[in-house]
């Protein structure tokens, strides 16, 4: 899930529109409760407008700290950055979302995007990587 916007300068003016993907495999009951956390928890809380919450396949793959994600709208592969010591991930103390755990930063190789008629393409920007804490 993200904020759509042609420039980071829009998404800090507030963000105008934002869409999830989840993957085809949550059931019936994940679905009943992903759909409000999303919009009520996670980034849909800062969307004016949601453009829609899609079920589609998504694949992630990792290889030493490079991560791949394809889905049928878009694509993003993004690495760890590595701290100073030249082994260890970069890491995000007091993240934003409670919840999240091991939050990294990570360099953004690509991210492209095509759906609700946005074509978007980035290169070789930051990004950020965690894990859920979630229970129930």
């Amino acid at each position: 899930m993200d904020g759509i916007e042609p420039k980071h300068s829009d998404l800090a003016k507030g963000v105008k529109e934002g869409v999830a993907y989840i993957s085809e495999n949550a059931t019936e009951e994940q679905r009943k409760i992903l759909e409000p956390f999303i919009m009520e928890h996670l980034e849909g809380r800062i969307w004016k407008k949601c453009l829609g919450i899609k079920y589609v396949k998504i694949n992630i793959s990792e290889e030493n700290g490079t991560y791949h994600l394809t889905m049928p709208f878009g694509e993003m592969k993004m690495s760890l950055a590595i701290g100073g010591d030249r082994k260890n991930p970069i890491g995000i103390e007091n993240p934003s979302l409670a919840f999240l755990k091991k939050a990294r930063f990570c360099n953004t190789h690509f991210w492209k995007y095509h759906d609700y008629g946005k074509n978007l393409e980035y290169y070789n920007t930051s990004g950020a990587i965690a894990d859920f804490a979630l229970q129930g």
